[in-house]
């Protein structure tokens, strides 16, 4: 499965389905293995252009999609009574030192990496020493210091096991 074109098609799905807006964004998946059915968790956030920049906002909601099949399998609303407060601007710091070409070579990177990551993760396959630890590095790169907190939330056990296999794996 294309990790990306999950995330667009979730998005637009999304939007089919009312959970979200023209304004709003999707994050990059983190994987979930819930009896044997390895679940894809998103953050649906606002998203404002301020150019250079964009604005992100608290997210709003997650939604689960099946690995297999791309299919949502659930939606869940995080704080609707409360408006999402602005949370920063991205790209971040370490990330608006990169050139357009190298930032854009990251993400593909990043995206290239997943299916083996989340297949090593859900224990179907193992990987080349090295891919876990890029991944961590490149995930981290690419995600601003202020939505780290809501990306664990999706599943605090994910981030256990990648900051444990990194660790092995550079020993």
């Amino acid at each position: 499965m294309e990790i990306r074109t999950t995330g667009d098609r979730t998005l637009r799905q999304c939007r089919a389905r009312g959970w979200a807006t023209l304004e709003t964004g999707i994050s990059r998946p983190v994987p979930e293995v819930d009896d044997k059915q390895v679940l894809l968790w998103y953050l649906l956030y606002r998203s404002q252009v301020r150019l250079p920049y964009q604005m992100l906002y608290e997210p709003v909601a997650r939604v689960s999609v099946e690995f297999e099949t791309g299919e949502i399998a659930a939606h869940v609303l995080l704080h609707p009574d409360n408006p999402p407060r602005l949370l920063g601007r991205y790209p971040h710091a370490s990330a608006a030192g990169l050139s357009r070409d190298e930032w854009s070579a990251t993400w593909d990177e990043l995206y290239a990496l997943y299916p083996r990551i989340i297949d090593t993760f859900a224990a179907k396959q193992t990987v080349v020493l090295s891919e876990i630890g890029r991944f961590r590095t490149l995930f981290e790169l690419t995600t601003p210091p202020f939505m780290l907190t809501h990306y664990h939330a999706l599943n605090p056990g994910f981030f256990v096991w990648l900051a444990e296999e990194s660790h092995l794996r550079q020993s």
